[in-house]
């Protein structure tokens, strides 16, 4: 017999599937989730797009990394003690089959 399924689980699902989907088009996302350093990154990201391929540049998106990292450790601190279990025994990546969840083959 199949597991009934609360409407909530469907749409928690929907909005991981979109989620992802939206990543999958733009990389920086990714990023920005989770991160206390998000709106900084993003002022970054604008003047590094703006220049051309030189030291300037280079040094610009090894300052962007390092925010990258400082602004996921300081979320992470600020997370809920569930949200860090989680990060710390969790699985990595979540994949939905929407075509498996509609019951299709």
């Amino acid at each position: 017999m199949p597991r009934y399924k609360a409407p909530f689980d469907w749409e928690f699902k929907h909005f991981q599937l979109l989620a992802q989907r939206w990543a999958g088009k733009d990389k920086r996302l990714q990023d920005y989730a989770c991160n206390i350093l998000a709106p900084k990154l993003v002022v970054l990201d604008n003047y590094i797009d703006k220049l051309e391929d030189g030291e300037v540049k280079k040094r610009l998106e090894e300052v962007r990394t390092l925010l990258k990292r400082i602004g996921e450790v300081q979320w992470i601190q600020m997370a809920d003690i569930v949200t860090n279990l989680a990060l710390k025994v969790g699985k990595t990546t979540i994949n939905i089959d929407v075509a498996k969840e509609l019951g299709r083959k």
